[in-house]
């Protein structure tokens, strides 16, 4: 207590003491109470539409002297016995509680005290807290500022530490390269990068020639490995040997053939799948260890002796791979193939010629001196075959037949090329050369000869016919490609392909250009009616299999809890390569801009039947789903368009146009029930789509740019070669997404094309505005059932005594609300969530307005329990809003509460315009809910008088009201 600083109270307090109340006399405490308490419930019942807390003495005691029908005189009498009686029993409610009234007195000074003390005590308590925390900061500023320093001076030796290790990085390189172990100096390199790319290092000027230093490295252990690849490939080291001789294999010494013959019939012998087989051992070997779980960290050294030439191959290429230049290497490795092979051919001839002399010298015997009288070829003969082959080689590395097969093409239809067919005979071919065979034939015999000399038993039948000293041969076997085939290789076919073009233009005589194709033109013909049509139909296929093909609900996250869908984020990727591939950002080309905009039309057509499957494309599919009718309606729609767009939203309108489709809600079996509402997995579905579509609106109208183009569009077949190839050149791939590259991407269009674009986009706008009318039609549907549940679920709202519980439909409503402004709030903002929830309270208003029409009979109960409902809603609405104040459901509280009055307040109103968000029809039902409770009591108390209507006091005032409500001009 002392330490607290509250002080102690000496000396003795008076202490209260009741009296013990016998039964007998809390039996008429309470029964006094009872006898009150029927007073103010007769009061209610009986004269209810007479005194209420606004009633006017004055007007009453006029009324008690008025005998007339509408007067209140007949009451008169039993008004003085009612006022008589309250007067007793309050009497006699004083005189039974004045014991317990005088002790609360006496309780009250008590605790007056109390709380003084209480409020001392605090005031004490409060000024020893801030004064501690007084200290507490000012000691709290300088362990900051410590813990600051000591931070720094951690980094500051951090980075030192680093800095040294970074130095000495450049030397254990060397060391490492000396001894060829390309695998310590790519782990070297690797975390001098890391080092030398941190901030603290990167940011000194004396360390940047170490990052050149180990570029330059990274350059020579790459030619190093290039180096190795080849001398590994090529046999550079040694003379070129195979593993196994063949002519050991049939036991004759290369000195033990007599004669060619002699030669051909022994080799015949040599089993060449043994040989096959034996040669490939060490490959097979290979492949089978390659296979082997830790394989790779097996080899400790690249360039050890006991690693065969595949395993150091192997170790090359991974190494290479794990330093991302593969591919680079591997271009490297083919533009030197041809170059290597040939060299490797001119050492196989070598080695032949000085280990084979002997059968040199068979070959030469058998070789003829004989010649034949050849016709000048003419150029414009074979000038279209050429074309052809140029064409059959083309087009079998950019036609993959895999992108069509049991796809649609997307339009490009009839156009999308064929692999062609050989027509003909073959570019060049000795047998066709000679137009005269009159001199062949002379050699036909000697030909026969020499066959039977050196193949034994070899015979032509007689039935062939030999008119050139060449068999002809129509078989023809189609080569494999070198690498697969793609439409993108046509970026390393179009130089060399221009460049032919271009020189055999130059080349070609004026007599043969007027009779036939120009290679400008070929180039063009085919490009427009080949290659064209393949890059769409592969652009088609990526986006199939990129986009299409996936699960289109998958989710991705982009920011903290926002999900969109990941088709959308692959789109994105996928369309940014394209455009950096199709490099639209720096040239305009008609055809690539038609590709692109048909891809983004392929987009939006796929996302327009995503949503056709969430809504349902017709009527017929969902005709029990109440938003689908909506949807239907021009009118609401247009509504909705306002409303989300914020141009000049008229919420009654709206909501009355919805109520069109369910007048009946409040009646059993009439409403569209639970299933006319999205369940929870289709709501999230059209929340993420939502956000998805708003995501693909913030970076895809960005990329639109118009040029001006001039009227005179180029002709392709005038261009030159250097023309044609920026017409028709591209980009090499790369990972855009990961690069800075993506920020200056753009798509260069025209005028035309810019309008195009402009309506892909209005498409995105229109399935950005359906979903945000579907999210604000599940709402009100939720709304509209609910509070039409509210009213099925309650049989009579005349009740005995009054509730404030709330109703378990209007506490799903509210669970609902809060749940659907969770989600939406993570996933869009608050300015879109608003045009969602924006005008519910309207409709919650007109629902419990028309709801009011399944009442029979209702009393001042019945009307508050409605009314705590309302405001527990209204209160729920207001925190889903930004402006609290916008949110009003004061309508229907104005309705409700004018049922409790008289209908000369109701016709007060009407006449003053209070009422005027009501129709005639709404205060004719207040009228009649007025009367209800009366007009019941009436009707259960006079069953067996007479059944005259008129004659009863209280139809005739419903009546007379009724007409006055009748000629109102409303």
């Amino acid at each position: 207590m002392n330490n607290l600083h509250i002080s102690e109270t000496k000396g003795r307090r008076r202490a209260l003491s009741i009296n013990s109340i016998d039964p007998d006399h809390q039996h008429a405490m309470d029964n006094s109470l009872d006898n009150l308490q029927e007073d103010l419930s007769l009061i209610n019942l009986q004269w209810n539409k007479v005194i209420s807390e606004q009633s006017n003495p004055l007007e009453l005691a006029l009324s008690f002297l008025d005998d007339t029908s509408v007067g209140l005189s007949h009451r008169y009498n039993e008004f003085t016995q009612l006022r008589e009686r309250i007067g007793s029993h309050l009497r006699s409610v004083v005189g039974e509680h004045s014991q317990a009234f005088n002790a609360n007195v006496a309780s009250y000074s008590k605790t007056v005290s109390a709380l003084t003390d209480a409020q001392e005590n605090t005031s004490q308590i409060k000024r020893d807290l801030k004064e501690s925390n007084d200290k507490i900061t000012s000691k709290k500023e300088s362990l900051m500022a410590l813990n600051n320093e000591s931070l720094q001076l951690t980094n500051s030796i951090e980075s030192l530490s680093y800095m040294e290790e970074l130095l000495q990085i450049p030397e254990h390189i060397e060391e490492n390269m000396r001894r060829e172990d390309f695998k310590e100096v790519q782990k070297l390199l690797e975390r001098g990068f890391v080092l030398s790319n941190m901030t603290s290092i990167k940011s000194v000027k004396q360390l940047k020639p170490i990052h050149q230093q180990l570029e330059m490295q990274e350059h020579v252990l790459f030619q190093n490995m290039i180096d190795q690849i080849e001398d590994i490939v090529y046999t550079r080291k040694g003379n070129l040997s195979l593993d196994t001789n063949i002519l050991e294999t049939i036991s004759i010494s290369q000195n033990g053939f007599t004669s060619l013959e002699n030669y051909l019939y022994n080799i015949v012998n040599i089993d060449l799948t043994k040989q096959s087989a034996d040669l490939n051992q060490n490959l097979l070997t290979f492949i089978k260890n390659v296979k082997q779980p830790g394989f790779l960290q097996s080899i400790a050294t690249i360039n050890s002796s006991s690693n065969s030439n595949y395993v150091q191959l192997f170790a090359l290429l991974t190494l290479l791979k794990d330093i991302n230049k593969l591919p680079l290497a591997l271009t490297i490795l083919v533009d030197r193939a041809s170059n290597e092979i040939h060299n490797t051919m001119i050492k196989a001839t070598d080695t032949v010629r000085s280990k084979h002399p002997t059968l040199l010298k068979m070959v030469k015997s058998i070789t003829s001196t004989t010649s034949t009288h050849k016709n000048l070829y003419r150029f414009d003969l074979i000038w279209n075959k050429l074309f052809h082959e140029i064409e059959q080689l083309i087009t079998k590395y950019i036609y993959n037949p895999l992108l069509i097969l049991g796809r649609d093409l997307h339009g490009a239809g009839r156009n999308v090329p064929v692999l062609p067919k050989r027509k003909g005979q073959k570019l060049f071919n000795l047998q066709y050369n000679v137009a005269d065979a009159t001199d062949a034939k002379e050699h036909v015999s000697d030909l026969k000869a020499l066959l039977k000399d050196i193949f034994v038993g070899f015979s032509v039948p007689p039935n062939t016919k030999l008119d050139s000293i060449y068999i002809e041969d129509e078989s023809f076997e189609e080569e494999e490609p070198l690498i697969p085939p793609s439409v993108f290789n046509m970026k390393v076919l179009l130089e060399p392909f221009l460049l032919f073009v271009q020189a055999s233009s130059e080349l070609l005589p004026v007599e043969v250009s007027q009779t036939s194709t120009p290679s400008i033109t070929f180039f063009s013909s085919y490009m427009e009616k080949t290659f064209y049509p393949r890059i769409r139909v592969t652009i088609d296929y990526i986006f199939s299999s990129d986009v299409e093909s996936l699960n289109p609900y998958t989710l991705e996250n982009i920011d903290e809890n926002q999900n969109i869908f990941k088709s959308a984020l692959d789109f994105q990727i996928f369309f940014y390569n394209m455009l950096y591939v199709l490099n639209s950002s720096n040239s305009f080309r008609p055809q690539m801009a038609n590709i692109i905009l048909h891809t983004l039309e392929k987009f939006l057509s796929y996302y327009k039947h995503l949503f056709e499957s969430i809504i349902g494309s017709s009527v017929s599919e969902r005709n029990n789903k109440l938003t689908t009718a909506w949807f239907n309606d021009e009118k609401l729609k247009t509504y909705e368009s306002h409303i989300i767009n914020g141009d000049s939203p008229d919420y009654v309108k709206e909501s009355k146009e919805l109520f069109t489709f369910c007048p009946k809600f409040y009646q059993k079996g009439k409403d569209f029930g639970k299933d006319g509402t999205l369940n929870a997995l289709t709501l999230d579905t059209v929340i993420f789509f939502t956000s998805t579509i708003f995501w693909i609106l913030t970076w895809l109208p960005t990329l639109k740019s118009i040029i001006e183009i001039s009227d005179s569009k180029e002709i392709i077949s005038l261009m030159t070669a250097d023309e044609l190839r920026s017409y028709w050149s591209f980009f090499e791939y790369m990972d855009v997404e990961n690069s800075d590259k993506r920020m200056s991407l753009r798509i260069l269009l025209d005028n035309e094309n810019g309008e195009k674009f402009d309506s892909i986009i209005s498409g995105f706008d229109g399935i950005k505005m359906d979903l945000m009318t579907l999210l604000r039609f599940d709402i009100r549907a939720k709304t509209i059932f609910n509070i039409g549940k509210f009213f099925q679920e309650t049989p009579s709202w005349d009740l005995e005594v009054g509730s404030i519980e709330l109703y378990h439909s209007i506490g799903t409503l509210i669970s609902q609300y809060r749940t659907l402004e969770n989600k939406i709030k993570q996933q869009l903002s608050s300015e879109r969530k608003n045009a969602i929830f924006a005008g519910i309270d309207v409709v919650s208003n007109e629902a419990f307005i028309n709801g009011a029409n399944s009442i029979t009979v209702i009393n001042d109960n019945g009307i508050k329990k409605i009314l705590r409902n309302v405001t527990l809603l209204q209160h729920t609405i207001r925190n889903l809003y930004d402006k609290p104040s916008d949110i009003s459901m004061g309508n229907t509280v104005a309705f409700y509460s004018s049922i409790s009055e008289t209908e000369n307040v109701l016709l007060q109103k009407v006449n003053d315009n209070q009422l005027s968000f009501l129709s005639k029809d709404d205060i004719k039902n207040i009228l009649r809910l007025q009367f209800s409770e009366e007009l019941e009591i009436q009707t259960r108390n006079q069953n067996n008088i007479s059944k005259q209507t008129v004659s009863k006091p209280v139809n005739r005032r419903y009546v007379e009201a009724l007409k006055k409500i009748d000629a109102l001009d409303i």
